[in-house]
């Protein structure tokens, strides 16, 4: 499906339904996490795929906030097309009001992904509009 959007559609396409993917999720988690700090927020997203999962870890070091996925559910579908892990980092940005990226990624063999949240980079969710990964530029 991811291609055929691509191929037929276009990139804008693509990112158009990739960021209706993001805003359903958002909507699920957002009343959740109401209220409660940043590594709070951090820690109940460690479920975000499935309660109580095994496979995600959280590590706080000073300031840095790491979320640290050794089991991918789209594991099969993101090694090919890896946009679609796009939708993760933009539902982590938006639920934790804070830039997040990948650190380490399936796709560049480093056997999980490693999802960096920013403590020092806030957005304002109200205007944060979804980015492909390849589109994000720090500060």
């Amino acid at each position: 499906m991811i291609d055929t959007i691509m191929v037929q559609l276009g990139e804008d396409s693509l990112k158009q339904v990739l960021s209706s993917m993001t805003e359903s999720r958002v909507q699920q988690w957002e009343f959740r996490l109401r209220g409660l700090s940043l590594s709070e927020r951090a820690a109940a997203l460690k479920d975000i795929y499935m309660e109580n999962d095994s496979f995600i870890d959280m590590e706080q070091n000073g300031e840095e906030i790491l979320l640290i996925e050794r089991n991918c559910p789209f594991a099969n579908v993101a090694m090919k097309r890896p946009a679609l892990c796009s939708v993760t980092v933009n539902v982590l940005t938006r639920l934790l009001g804070h830039q997040v990226v990948r650190k380490e990624t399936f796709q560049n063999g480093d056997g999980r992904c490693v999802f960096s949240i920013l403590s020092n980079q806030p957005i304002d969710t109200e205007s944060y509009s979804f980015l492909l990964e390849k589109e994000q530029t720090l500060s």
